[in-house]
């Protein structure tokens, strides 16, 4: 079997060699063109975790780009799937300022595929191995500025009559943002039964989330806390409003 393959690689060969001497092109001018990478184009986009041990066996963590500015403003987004025993494994990320990061939660490493989409239509796939140590390499919300990232507060309400309005009340910000906290817990007016109201399921409209519904008859400015993943926190105020 395996003389006959050689035969095969020799008749070949010899076929090769009589058709470029009847081009009068020398066996040694053949060659592969490779794929040319234009000036610019990023290869290999580098992919870097943090992590940060908080008991029990648990681990906050934050996936990220590990690129300089030039090139993380060629990129729209990234796409990042976890593991498929997280909800909503697939996950995207828009925000450049954060280096498009990624923040869960959980006990093991995994592999996270991530797609990298650049303003010039082209797609990279890469993976990365995510890496939990105790000893957290950085606090998070400094490093990649979680300070800086904008969220704000809106409401939708419909009124039903009789005086009365059914309102619903929700986070704006990007995708990979949303995906980053932890919790939001609501303060209602001291009229509510159960005014402190925590709102963990972020749902899956693109743009906004931790929506939490309620009912009254007027208007009062609630208490927002947003909790992330890391473990750092931010204070909102939102003034309801109604209108048909």
């Amino acid at each position: 079997m395996e003389r006959e393959k050689s035969e095969k690689r020799i008749f070949l060969g010899l076929c090769v060699v009589a058709l470029l001497g009847g081009l009068n092109i020398a066996p040694e001018e053949i060659w592969i063109r490779a794929p040319r990478v234009e000036a610019g184009e990023e290869k290999g986009i580098k992919i870097k975790n943090t992590s940060e041990y908080v008991g029990n066996g648990s681990y906050n963590w934050t996936v990220y780009i590990d690129e300089d500015a030039t090139t993380l403003n060629r990129i729209d987004s990234v796409e990042y799937t976890l593991h498929p025993t997280f909800p909503q494994p697939v996950r995207k990320a828009y925000a450049r300022q954060n280096k498009f990061a990624l923040s869960s939660s959980g006990w093991g490493e995994f592999t996270i595929y991530a797609r990298v989409f650049f303003s010039n239509r082209r797609i990279e796939t890469s993976n990365y191995r995510l890496r939990l140590t105790k000893a957290t390499s950085g606090v998070v919300a400094r490093s990649l500025k979680f300070e800086s990232i904008r969220i704000g507060t809106d409401n939708s309400s419909k009124y039903v009559g009789d005086g009365r309005w059914d309102w619903t009340v929700f986070l704006t910000a990007d995708d990979s943002v949303l995906s980053s906290i932890r919790y939001v817990e609501y303060t209602l007016h001291p009229t509510f039964p159960n005014p402190v109201r925590r709102v963990s399921d972020r749902g899956t409209a693109h743009g906004r989330g931790f929506f939490l519904s309620a009912g009254g008859w007027g208007t009062f400015k609630i208490g927002v806390k947003v909790v992330f993943v890391n473990g750092s926190t931010r204070s909102l105020t939102h003034e309801l409003k109604l209108s048909p």
